[in-house]
């Protein structure tokens, strides 16, 4: 082959590897991209004493490589925020996150909120007349609404306490805590002898409002 020709299919050759590759580029950044629903990730006893740990950098990496998208964290202790297909139900968006964390060593419960249930509870604020600290008010997050039982033995600590107030209202628990989280009666429930399979987790209010603010950033 002559050497002008030569050097021509080369040149060649490379532009369509720089072409290539830069489809390439363009594919693996735009796979993050969901048009879709966003939702709120709370784990359980993460990076919390002796439990389970885990950076957040990598948390937000197996949630995008399930194939979320816009994965963005709060804080160390499992508050991930992303974006899921609109027609990806909540089961399946659960689903999905539970088999991605155990290929990282975890075995969570789920515990997820839409940015809409999110939006709704902070409106409810159910306890907002004698809450006043945010850091002392917090919300537990159930995956399904306790039976009436289970809702009673939850309660039933608070009944002669004056440690805290509580309010149920559906899947979600209203907790004030004016001396403190560690004081209250709040602190000493068994939730997953009370509420087996069913734990659910708390974030306080600040912490919920920080997790809502991050849909819109």
């Amino acid at each position: 082959m002559a050497p002008k020709r030569k050097a021509a299919t080369q040149r060649a050759a490379e532009k369509k590897a720089r072409t290539d590759n830069a489809e390439a580029s363009k594919e693996e950044s735009t796979s993050e991209v969901v048009n879709g629903r966003q939702w709120a990730l709370f784990l359980r006893g993460l990076n919390v004493g002796s439990a389970a740990r885990v950076s957040m950098d990598k948390l937000r990496s197996c949630v995008v490589n399930a194939g979320f998208g816009h994965a963005k964290h709060y804080l160390q202790s499992g508050n991930i925020v992303f974006t899921a297909p609109e027609d990806m139900g909540a089961e399946h968006v659960s689903a999905t996150l539970v088999a991605a964390l155990r290929e990282i060593g975890l075995e969570p419960e789920c515990i997820m909120r839409s940015k809409e249930d999110l939006q709704s509870i902070l409106a409810r604020n159910l306890l907002s007349d004698i809450a006043n600290d945010d850091s002392k008010y917090l919300v537990h997050l159930f995956n399904e609404e306790p039976e009436s039982e289970q809702k009673a033995a939850i309660l039933e600590p608070f009944e002669c306490d004056s440690e805290g107030t509580v309010m149920f209202d559906g899947r979600e628990l209203f907790v004030w805590c004016p001396n403190g989280i560690s004081k209250s009666p709040y602190f000493k429930l068994k939730f997953e002898k009370m509420v087996p399979g069913n734990m659910g987790t708390g974030r306080n209010w600040r912490t919920l409002k920080k997790v809502r603010a991050l849909m819109d950033d």
